[in-house]
């Protein structure tokens, strides 16, 4: 049985370009970024960035780290500024928000 609230959710990516140069990273052959989003699990966390990434022309390498923001808090952890403040409009709004994508 599914519960009515969702959770919000944080995971590390590696994602790659799957076109040069890609609308939303320019010319380089991909990036690590942080995410957050709401889901209810961590399986529907991990499906909503794979759909909502590749909408955007990003294939995800690797998903680490997945956790609940509560639990990433309790081990001590901290989120950056920008995804501290996006974890408050998610409550509103419920979507996915991403941190800075650092390329290579």
């Amino acid at each position: 049985m599914m519960k009515n609230n969702k959770d919000i959710w944080y995971g590390f990516l590696h994602v790659r370009t799957t076109k040069k140069p890609d609308e939303l990273l320019g010319d380089v052959k991909g990036a690590y970024v942080n995410v957050i989003g709401m889901a209810h699990t961590r399986n529907e966390f991990i499906t909503l960035i794979k759909k909502y990434l590749y909408s955007l022309g990003l294939k995800v390498v690797s998903i680490t780290d997945v956790s609940t923001l509560d639990s990433l808090f309790e081990s001590g952890e901290t989120l950056s500024e920008d995804l501290n403040d996006s974890a408050n409009t998610l409550k509103k709004y419920g979507h996915i928000r991403f941190g800075t994508f650092h390329t290579y």
